[in-house]
């Protein structure tokens, strides 16, 4: 648990520092963000894209609170989205290098 505390940590203080929102807003959505970038870094590290349209299904959230989650996150620059022009729910969703590494430093104890 303290491992998925310290990833939300993380995550709350790249938001907060990348938005210039209160770290109490943050920390609200902490949870969510770091389940949504963890199952996207299983999907990667397994060799997976995610998409849009795949991120509710990958989550506990709903499809809208996914879309709404993920964008934040994009623009917080803890993921990146490459847009698909014909389909823009196959949009496909990675993790930056720094989440990428906090995440992997919290929750599997290794560096990069």
């Amino acid at each position: 648990m303290s491992k998925l505390r310290n990833a939300a940590s993380h995550i709350s203080r790249l938001f907060s520092a990348n938005r210039g929102e209160c770290s109490a807003v943050a920390a609200g959505i902490a949870p969510d963000m770091v389940e949504v970038a963890t199952a996207i870094q299983s999907r990667q590290a397994g060799g997976h894209a995610t998409t849009l349209r795949q991120l509710h299904t990958i989550s506990s959230l709903s499809q809208p609170q996914a879309l709404t989650l993920i964008r934040a996150l994009e623009r917080a620059g803890i993921v990146h989205i490459e847009s698909n022009l014909g389909d823009a729910f196959e949009s496909t969703i990675t993790l930056t290098e720094k989440a990428q590494r906090w995440l992997d430093r919290d929750l599997t104890g290794q560096a990069r």
